[in-house]
């Protein structure tokens, strides 16, 4: 028999898809999600906290990371960008040019709009009391990748001066009472190139 597990914490790569709409104001991946959870009877296969903790109709927002997220026990440290190129191109589906190219030919207004969806999907995580329990924390950069925590940018992304590699590594020795201890990301900047963290 081998040793005990003394220490068990998770690191989500690139996990939280946000429930938010288009860039029309449509509702497009939440309603395509809703159609998943009902078509494959998802409820078994989700968190069973978060179903017991809405009304029938609306267990189905419980296939989204963050509400599972709310509801776990696990400690959790989210390695995500907030302006993930996966949910660019298949959740808000908007503002092509620029998001195409590290956001370098953005407009004023698409600089704004980025912003906002970026500010949404922080706003998800900080709504839920985990995110300010002891031991959670997690690092969300402005980068325009999706999994980018599996490759060299790794050690290459920074927030305030500590690598990616580096936050992880300092929230999973802490101790298990230490504050959370986020990570989050700057804002765009309106003037090009709009990138304000300039290890993206």
């Amino acid at each position: 028999m081998g040793a005990p597990l003394l220490t068990f914490k998770a690191a989500p790569v690139s996990g939280l898809f946000a429930m938010l709409d288009d860039a029309t104001g449509t509702p497009l991946y939440p309603t395509e999600m809703r159609h998943v959870y009902e078509m494959q009877n998802s409820s078994g296969g989700v968190h069973p906290t978060c179903v017991a903790a809405l009304p029938e109709s609306e267990q189905w927002k419980c296939i989204f990371a963050n509400y599972s997220y709310a509801v776990s026990s696990t400690p959790m440290f989210p390695l995500q960008s907030a302006l993930d190129a996966w949910q660019m191109g298949n959740i808000w589906k908007g503002d092509h040019g620029c998001t195409s190219a590290n956001f370098a030919n953005c407009t004023a207004a698409q600089i704004n709009d980025l912003n906002a969806y970026a500010r949404s999907l922080v706003a998800d995580l900080q709504r839920t009391a985990k995110s300010a329990r002891a031991g959670e924390g997690g690092f969300v950069e402005s980068c325009l990748e999706h999994v980018a925590a599996q490759t060299s940018a790794f050690d290459t992304y920074t927030i305030d001066g500590v690598t990616e590699q580096q936050a992880l590594s300092m929230w999973w020795h802490a101790p298990p009472s230490a504050p959370a201890t986020w990570h989050w990301p700057c804002t765009l900047s309106e003037s090009a190139p709009h990138q304000c963290n300039p290890t993206c």
